[in-house]
């Protein structure tokens, strides 16, 4: 459900922001995608985002 919302966020920011703006979230949003299932792996975990 969060990958999902992050794709979305990035539909918005290829359509609605400048170039560097584009960039820079995009990357995050790649990053987020790429790592974020990592934790979520083991049952016992607790992931804080900030």
């Amino acid at each position: 459900m969060i990958i999902e919302e992050l794709l979305l966020v990035k539909e918005w920011a290829v359509k609605n922001l400048k170039d560097e703006q584009i960039n820079k979230i995009v990357e995050r949003i790649d990053g987020l995608r790429e790592k974020l299932p990592l934790p979520f792996q083991r049952q016992d975990v607790i992931v804080f985002i900030g």
